[in-house]
């Protein structure tokens, strides 16, 4: 049996040898690694809305109603990512990132969930007040519009969010570079 191993190159080594060589970021370099961190979470919020809007289009022709998509995964997801970014740039979550890998993964998963779902409702309220709809008439249905059918909503987007903060806080963990080397390339084995 083949032993693997990784290397741990944390993020504060990367902060020290950064620091200690005189390297600064140029403002080309922390855009595009913005553009790059937003498109990755554009993609996957897309992915996720699109998933829930066949459902809901499956649902719905299944009991003969008509359904239009109008790119609303999209528009969601790209609003929703900028969110996401500027709570992950005020830190919104900083607090739960020590101890073991399950706590953060957990915590961010559901402090972003309850973020999205009151920036969705924010997001709709301000669309129908400009669409000159009352607070009561432009307040969106989440889920089937009570209680338990928002709390069933509010779990399977938690769910949905886990894999994308395991991803993220294992990258965090073990540094950006070796994440992406054991991603793409694979663990060394201790032959290699």
């Amino acid at each position: 049996m083949q032993k693997r191993s990784i290397a741990v190159d944390t993020p504060q080594h990367h902060d020290q040898v950064g620091q200690h060589r005189g390297q600064k970021k140029s403002l080309r370099a922390k855009a595009v690694e913005e553009v790059i961190r937003f498109l990755i979470l554009f993609a996957y919020l897309w992915i996720v809305f699109l998933v829930f809007f066949v459902h809901e289009w499956i649902v719905l022709a299944h009991n003969h109603i008509g359904f239009k998509f109008y790119g609303l995964a999209a528009i969601n997801s790209l609003v929703l990512a900028k969110i996401m970014l500027i709570a992950e740039d005020m830190r919104f979550t900083k607090a739960f990132e020590r101890g073991s890998l399950i706590s953060p993964i957990a915590y961010k998963s559901a402090l972003f969930t309850m973020l999205l779902i009151s920036a969705y409702v924010l997001e709709e309220v301000i669309v129908g007040a400009f669409r000159g709809k009352g607070l009561a008439e432009s307040f969106p249905r989440v889920g089937d519009g009570t209680v338990w059918g928002i709390l069933a909503m509010a779990f399977v987007l938690c769910l949905a969010l886990v894999p994308f903060f395991a991803f993220r806080e294992m990258a965090r963990v073990i540094g950006p570079a070796n994440f992406r080397a054991l991603i793409l390339k694979g663990a060394k084995t201790s032959n290699q």
